[in-house]
């Protein structure tokens, strides 16, 4: 089922963005994308989602 994105979902979400892009841009470093985790968990939080 496709729904709106609700708050309790934005660590899974987060976790997920964070899981995929180390493993997508393996070439780049894991601290770059470790870093944003916050600044995105963030963001996700203030952007409507569907």
């Amino acid at each position: 089922m496709i729904r709106k994105l609700l708050n309790r979902d934005i660590d899974r979400v987060t976790d997920i963005w964070l899981k995929t892009n180390l493993k997508a841009h393996y070439f780049i470093s894991n601290q770059y994308w470790k870093s944003d985790y916050e600044l995105v968990k963030e963001m996700m939080s203030q952007s409507e989602v569907c």
